[in-house]
């Protein structure tokens, strides 16, 4: 599951936890790309670890 939060008036951080997985952070300059980024990863790591 990805978290979005506002660091200052131009960046947008994106948190992603999943049970089996690291921790994975990132920055972006806009929220479409934060939520685009969380797409992807979530379809990444949509299958259980082995």
């Amino acid at each position: 599951m990805a978290t979005y939060r506002k660091r200052g008036p131009y960046q947008w951080e994106a948190t992603f936890r999943k049970r089996g997985y690291p921790t994975t952070c990132k920055t972006f300059g806009t929220k479409a790309n934060v939520e685009k980024w969380a797409k992807e990863t979530e379809a990444l790591w949509g299958t259980p670890p082995p």
